[in-house]
C-alpha cells in the first residue's frame, strides 16, 4: 500500500515527464469531423499511456482533458447532456463526445462507398490502399477485410497493364497484390526512362543525316541570290505560310529529313506523317465554343447563344490536343469518376454529353435542369442542347461547382478558358512570374493596395448584376395530403396595373410563367406594399403543410461567433433576390400555381413562403461557397472576415479572402445586391447584432425599438414584450430574475 507521500512524488515525477512530452493537437473542428476526432482520440490514448497520465486522479486527467481539446471542442462538451457523475468520468466523457462526433454508421452505404473507391489519378499505390483501409475499418468485413481489399484493389486500379499480372496470380494475397503494383509502377517508370533515352539517341542520329548542299557554281555573269539556308521559313506560290504536310512545320527541310519519316500515324496507321496533319476521315474535329452576347439594352437574359467554330490551332506535343484528366463528382460527392477533358481556349461554355454525365451520377438519374442557351454551329447553323447541369469537380482537393451545357454524341467535355483559368490547367507567364490565371493577374495589381467598392463593382460587375442560378430544388409534397384550390383572391383596383406590371417583368426575368392547363393546387396571391414598388408572394398555407421539408440544419450566430477570435474587419453581401436564385423542375413548379387577377400563374424559380425555402437555399450556399476561408454564412446575408494581429495583416486577409468569395461566386452563378454590399467595416451589423474586434455589441436601432415599444397592458403584448426582450438576453446580465414578474 502506497502512501501519500509516494502518491506525491509518483505524481511530480509523472508531470516533470509530461511538461517535456508534446501535447495533443486540439480537435480539428474543420474537414472530415470523424477523421479529426479518431486522430485527436489516437492522440490522447498514446498521450496518457506515454506520460503515465492514466494512472493518475481523475481530477488531473479531466483537466488535462479539457485543455487539450480545444475552444470549439470545449464548448460541444460543456452543451452535452451528462449527469455529474459522467461529466468526473474521463472514460464517460470520451464516449460522449465519440458518440457526438462520429453518429452511428450506415453499413450498407458504407460498403457502397467502399465497392465504389477507384484509385485517383496520380494518386500511389499505398495512398490508395490505405484509403480502401479506412473504408473498410466502417464496413464490418470482418475476417474477410484483406480478402475484399485485395479485390478492390484489383478492380479499382487505373493502370490496365497492371491488373493483367493481378489476375493472372492463382493464389493472391493482400500482400502480394500491393508488392506487384509497386513493382509495376517503378517498371513503367524505368520503361519511361529508357524511351527518352531511345527518343534522345535517334533524334541525334536524325540531325547527323542532314548534310549541306553544296553550292553550284554559276557560270552566268549576273549576280544570283544566295540560296536561301537550310531551314528558313518560306512560302508558296499563293504567298501563304509555308506548312509541311508530314510534320506540319513551318521550316523547309527536305522528305529524309523530316521528323514525320517512318513514324506511324496513330489515326489511319499509315507511315510517313504525324496524326496533327493527317487526312484521314476518321480524324476527330476540335471544336471552340465562344459566346454572343449584346449588352446594349442593359439587362440581362437568360437566352445566351454560343458560337461554335471549328480550331485547328490547339495542338501540343505530337500533334496531340490539350487534354486534362479531372475528377469528377456524382450529386451526392460520394462516388468519383476520372475523365478526359479537352481544353479550349477558344470557349466560352463548357460542354458534356449526355452519357458522360450518366457515368458520373451512376447511383441515379442525371440531373439536368433546361437550358436557355444555343450552340451555333461553324457552318452557322444553331443547336439547342438538351439541357444544362451543375456538376462538381475536384482540383488539388478544392471543390468547384460548375455548369455546362449537355449535349449529344461521345466527345470529350469540353472545359471553356474561363474554366482553364479557374482550375490552374492554363498558366499565363509575365517576365519571369508564372500566374495561374487571369483572376490571380487582377489579384496581384488590386492587393499592393486596399481594395475600393468602385474597382470590385466594376471587375465584378457580372457577380452583381442579373439574376443568379445556384442550382434546382425539388419541392417533395405527402402522397397523402389531398390538393387544395383556393379560391381567387380580389385585389384592391388601384393595385391592377402595378401588379400586371410586376407580372410582366417577373415574366420576363424567367420567374413565372402563365399556367393554361390544369394543376392540383392553386394558391392565392398576396400582395406585399413597399415604398416604391411592391412585391407578390404566395400564400401556400395548405401546401405547406403538405411538404416534406429537407430538414437541414441551419447554423446560428451563437456557432459562428467562436469563429471570429482575432477578426479585425469585415464586410457584409446579401444574396440578390434571395430564393430566386434556385430554379425548380416542373412538378415543382406546378406546385406553386396561384391565382392573379390576370388568370393563373406558377413559379419557375423559388418562391417567398414555401416552407421549404429557406433550408433549400441555406443548403445550396454552403454546398457552393463551402470552404473558403474567412467566409461566414447565415441565411441569405454573407460575412466576409480578416484575421490579424494588425489591421493590416487583418486588412491583407480581408481582401484576398473577399476576392477567392467574388471569383467562387462568379464560377457558381452567385449574384449579389450592390446596394446592400458592405466594404471593409471595423464594425458591421449582422444579423441583428454589431460585430466588432472587440466582439459582439446589440445593435442600437434595437436597443431604440425595445424602448419605444409601448407599455404592456395584455398577456399578448407582455409575451411579445420579453419574446423581443430575450433576443438581447445575452447582453442582459440576470435578465431572468428580472423578468420573473413578467412571466409570472
Amino acid at each position: 500500500m502506497t502512501t501519500k507521500g509516494e502518491q506525491s512524488a509518483s505524481a511530480a515525477r509523472t508531470l516533470a515527464f509530461t511538461s517535456h512530452f508534446p501535447m495533443p493537437s486540439p480537435m480539428n473542428m474543420k474537414g472530415d469531423i470523424v477523421n479529426n476526432w479518431e486522430f485527436f482520440k489516437q492522440q490522447w490514448d498514446d498521450y496518457e499511456v506515454a506520460t503515465g497520465l492514466e494512472g493518475q486522479d481523475k481530477k488531473i486527467r479531466l483537466a488535462t482533458l479539457r485543455s487539450v481539446m480545444g475552444k470549439e471542442c470545449l464548448q460541444i462538451f460543456l452543451n452535452l447532456k451528462l449527469s455529474e457523475e459522467q461529466r468526473n468520468n474521463v472514460n464517460e466523457c470520451i464516449t460522449a463526445l465519440e458518440a457526438y462526433f462520429k453518429p452511428k454508421r450506415n453499413v450498407v452505404y458504407e460498403r457502397y462507398i467502399f465497392n465504389t473507391c477507384r484509385q485517383i489519378e496520380g494518386e500511389t499505390v499505398d495512398g490508395y490502399v490505405n484509403r480502401l483501409r479506412k473504408h473498410a475499418s466502417t464496413c464490418g468485413f470482418g475476417t474477410l477485410n484483406d480478402e475484399l481489399i485485395q479485390d478492390r484493389l484489383v478492380l479499382g486500379i487505373n493502370d490496365e497493364g497492371t491488373k493483367l499480372p493481378l489476375l493472372k496470380e492463382d493464389k493472391l494475397t493482400l500482400d502480394k497484390a500491393i508488392n506487384l503494383c509497386r513493382s509495376s509502377k517503378i517498371a513503367t517508370k524505368q520503361l519511361n526512362v529508357l524511351k527518352q533515352e531511345a527518343t534522345k539517341s535517334e533524334g541525334v542520329h536524325v540531325v547527323k543525316q542532314q548534310r549541306p548542299q553544296r553550292e553550284r557554281r554559276s557560270t552566268n555573269t549576273t549576280a544570283r541570290q544566295p540560296s536561301k539556308p537550310h531551314g528558313s521559313k518560306k512560302t508558296t506560290s499563293r504567298g501563304r505560310p509555308y506548312k509541311c504536310f508530314h510534320c506540319g512545320s513551318s521550316e523547309s527541310h527536305k522528305k529524309e529529313a523530316c521528323p514525320a519519316y517512318g513514324k506511324e500515324c496513330k489515326i489511319c496507321k499509315k507511315l510517313n506523317h504525324f496524326a496533327s496533319v493527317c487526312m484521314s476521315k476518321g480524324q476527330t474535329r476540335v471544336h471552340a465554343v465562344t459566346q454572343e452576347t449584346d449588352d446594349s439594352s442593359g439587362t440581362d437574359s437568360d437566352d445566351d447563344i454560343f458560337q461554335i467554330e471549328e480550331l485547328t490551332t490547339i495542338k501540343g506535343k505530337q500533334g496531340k490536343l490539350l487534354v486534362a484528366k479531372l475528377e469528377f463528382k456524382d450529386v451526392d460527392k460520394n462516388y468519383s469518376t476520372i475523365l478526359d477533358c479537352q481544353l479550349d481556349t477558344g470557349a466560352t461554355c463548357n460542354l458534356i454529353t449526355h452519357h458522360d454525365l450518366a457515368v458520373i451520377n451512376q447511383n441515379g438519374d442525371p440531373k439536368v435542369s433546361p437550358s436557355r442557351s444555343k450552340l451555333r454551329l461553324f457552318d452557322g447553323s444553331v443547336m439547342e442542347p438538351l439541357g444544362q447541369a451543375n456538376i462538381t469537380i475536384m482540383k488539388d482537393k478544392k471543390e468547384h461547382c460548375l455548369e455546362f451545357q449537355v449535349v449529344k454524341g461521345n466527345n470529350k467535355p469540353l472545359l471553356s478558358a474561363q474554366t482553364c483559368q479557374q482550375l490552374g490547367l492554363l498558366k499565363i507567364t509575365i517576365g519571369n512570374e508564372t500566374l495561374q490565371d487571369v483572376h490571380q493577374i487582377q489579384e496581384r495589381k488590386t492587393l499592393n493596395k486596399p481594395l475600393t467598392k468602385d474597382e470590385l463593382l466594376n471587375t465584378y460587375k457580372d457577380v452583381f448584376k442579373g439574376l443568379g442560378h445556384i442550382g434546382q430544388a425539388k419541392i417533395t409534397v405527402n402522397s397523402e395530403a389531398q390538393p387544395v384550390q383556393h379560391a381567387p383572391r380580389r385585389i384592391a383596383i388601384t393595385l391592377h396595373q402595378e401588379v400586371k406590371n410586376k407580372l410582366l417583368e417577373l415574366e420576363q426575368k424567367s420567374i413565372v410563367v402563365k399556367e393554361m392547363e390544369p394543376t392540383d393546387w392553386i394558391s392565392s396571391m398576396v400582395v406585399v406594399a413597399k415604398p416604391g414598388k411592391i412585391r407578390l408572394c404566395l400564400d401556400p398555407k395548405d401546401l405547406n403543410n403538405a411538404v416534406k421539408r429537407p430538414k437541414y440544419q441551419m447554423p446560428t450566430l451563437e456557432e459562428m461567433l467562436p469563429k471570429l477570435n482575432n477578426a479585425k474587419v469585415f464586410s457584409t453581401l446579401d444574396a440578390k433576390d434571395g430564393f430566386y436564385q434556385i430554379s425548380l423542375d416542373e412538378e415543382s413548379s406546378k406546385l406553386t400555381t396561384f391565382w392573379t387577377p390576370f388568370g393563373r400563374y406558377r413559379y419557375l424559380r423559388m418562391p417567398f413562403g414555401i416552407s421549404s425555402a429557406p433550408e433549400e437555399f441555406e443548403a445550396k450556399l454552403h454546398e457552393r461557397l463551402g470552404g473558403i476561408d474567412g467566409v461566414e454564412i447565415l441565411h441569405d446575408d454573407i460575412l466576409v472576415v480578416g484575421y490579424g494581429n494588425t489591421v493590416e495583416d487583418a486588412t491583407a486577409n480581408h481582401d484576398q479572402n473577399l476576392l477567392n468569395l467574388l471569383n467562387r461566386a462568379r464560377e457558381v452563378k452567385l449574384k449579389f445586391n450592390s446596394k446592400k454590399f458592405t466594404l471593409r467595416k471595423k464594425e458591421v451589423k449582422f444579423m441583428g447584432h454589431v460585430l466588432t474586434s472587440d466582439g459582439l455589441k446589440p445593435d442600437p436601432d434595437k436597443i431604440k425599438d425595445v424602448g419605444d415599444m409601448p407599455k404592456p397592458t395584455t398577456k399578448q403584448e407582455t409575451q411579445s414584450l420579453l419574446g423581443f426582450v430575450n433576443y438581447l438576453s445575452k447582453f442582459l446580465p440576470k435578465l431572468s430574475e428580472v423578468a420573473k414578474p413578467l412571466r409570472d
